[in-house]
C-alpha cells in the first residue's frame, strides 16, 4: 500500500452515498484531512480552512461548478479543483479545464487505485509549483542583490 503525502480534501457532492465511498477511498491511501460537504455554500464558507484540494460535482445547488470553482479561486487560487461528472462528455471535460480546473474524473472512476494515482500527481504537482514560487522569488543577479543588502536598492 503505497500512501500519498497528506493533504487537505473537500467533497462536494450532493449523494451522500458518493460522498462516503469518496471519503472511505481517501482514508484508505492515507488521506486523513477529508472534509464533506452536501452544499457549496458550506464549502465556501470553510475555505479558511485552506484546502489543497477540492471535488466537486459538476451540477451542484442552483450554481454549476464552473461558478463555485470560479468563487475559490478569488479566494486562493492555488487550490486544486477537481470536478466529478455523473456521466463524461466531450465539452464539459473541456469547459471545465479552460476554466481553470486541474482534472476531472468520473463518478465512476473513484476507485482505490484511481485515486491513489490522482493524489500522486496532485502532490508532484504542488511540489513543482511551490519550488517555481521560490524560484521566481531569488534573486538571480548577484549584483542587485549586493545593492539591496546594502541599502543602495
Amino acid at each position: 500500500m503505497n500512501k500519498t503525502a497528506p493533504l487537505n480534501i473537500f467533497v462536494v457532492h450532493n449523494d451522500p452515498f458518493f460522498l462516503q465511498l469518496m471519503y472511505d477511498n481517501l482514508l484508505a491511501i492515507g488521506q486523513s484531512s477529508v472534509y464533506l460537504f452536501d452544499n457549496s455554500s458550506d464549502c465556501i464558507l470553510h475555505l479558511p480552512e485552506k484546502p489543497d484540494v477540492i471535488f466537486i460535482d459538476y451540477r451542484m445547488d442552483n450554481l454549476d461548478g464552473i461558478e463555485i470553482m470560479k468563487k475559490i479561486h478569488r479566494y486562493d487560487h492555488d487550490i486544486v479543483v477537481i470536478f466529478v461528472f455523473e456521466q463524461n462528455s466531450i465539452e464539459q471535460s473541456i469547459d471545465v479545464l479552460l476554466n481553470g480546473a486541474f482534472d476531472h474524473i468520473g463518478r465512476k472512476d473513484v476507485s482505490y487505485h484511481a485515486l491513489e494515482l490522482l493524489m500522486q500527481r496532485i502532490v508532484r504537482f504542488k511540489k513543482r509549483m511551490k519550488l517555481l514560487q521560490q524560484h521566481q522569488h531569488r534573486d538571480r543577479n548577484p549584483f542587485r542583490k549586493f545593492l539591496r543588502n546594502t541599502g543602495l536598492l
